[in-house]
């Protein structure tokens, strides 16, 4: 499971950078040096973190530990820039379930599908991009995250649901390949509306991020919404589907 998943995500980020060399070509000086940045730490989170779930335990324990509490601290930060405590606390009410869900994900679910899990956000993610910087015309979310076109949610889908089946071909993971496409469009779901929700977050308190503690990202939030919903919904479903 751990080699599939590696030699995919390595000829994946491949593709995304030459991608965006090409981009940068065609990009301001400061655009190209931000995509670089982004892509540099994109590989090094995204490596440590396969590696963490599939080989450290309790490395992965702390690192998830690590991004909860940095991520409720820039939910906490940025929430301070609105009077609305309304918001406050619909957006507390949110997260601190889907915060409590994905910690339960990362106790319980066996390693192979917390693998698999991030490796479709990564590549849905990733690819969502590289399809809406390229051929986006077409606003998904206008008022919402304007950056978001049809053209990146689809691309983005279409190429996780691909490799979805081909890690059903190459392992033993699902039962069928319809469990595994069934399977991986829940886990594009879950991470679209984490991202969403992020989007929206942020655009209700004015703030383009939530820090700078990852180069070229708006912020530990920014980089793990999606998993962490993705992990979240995945932890409900065991819940109520297991006896």
């Amino acid at each position: 499971m751990f080699i599939v998943v590696l030699i995919i995500s390595m000829v994946s980020i491949s593709i995304g950078s030459i991608t965006f060399a090409i981009l940068n070509k065609k990009s301001s000086l400061e655009i190209s040096q931000e995509r670089n940045k982004k892509l540099i730490t994109y590989v090094i989170i995204v490596f440590g973190l396969y590696t963490s779930i599939a080989f450290i335990p309790i490395a992965l324990y702390v690192i998830t530990s690590a991004i909860i509490i940095i991520a409720l601290r820039e939910i906490l930060s940025a929430s301070a820039k609105t009077k609305n405590n309304y918001f406050k606390v619909i957006t507390f009410t949110i997260s601190i379930p889907i915060f409590y869900f994905f910690a339960q994900f990362i106790k319980t679910i066996a390693m192979p599908i917390q693998l698999f899990t991030y490796f479709i956000v990564v590549h849905f993610d990733g690819f969502s991009q590289v399809f809406g910087e390229s051929f986006g015309k077409h606003r998904l979310l206008p008022k919402v995250s304007p950056q978001k076109t049809w053209e990146g949610f689809l691309g983005g889908l279409s190429i996780s649901l691909f490799l979805g089946i081909i890690v059903y071909w190459r392992t033993a993971l699902f039962r069928d390949q319809g469990e595994a496409i069934l399977f991986t469009g829940l886990i594009v779901l879950a991470a679209f509306i984490g991202d969403v929700l992020g989007s929206w977050f942020k655009r209700v308190c004015g703030i383009k991020n939530y820090s700078n503690l990852l180069p070229g990202h708006g912020g530990i939030l920014d980089r793990f919404d999606s998993f962490f919903m993705a992990g979240a919904i995945i932890q409900v479903v065991q819940n109520i589907y297991t006896p």
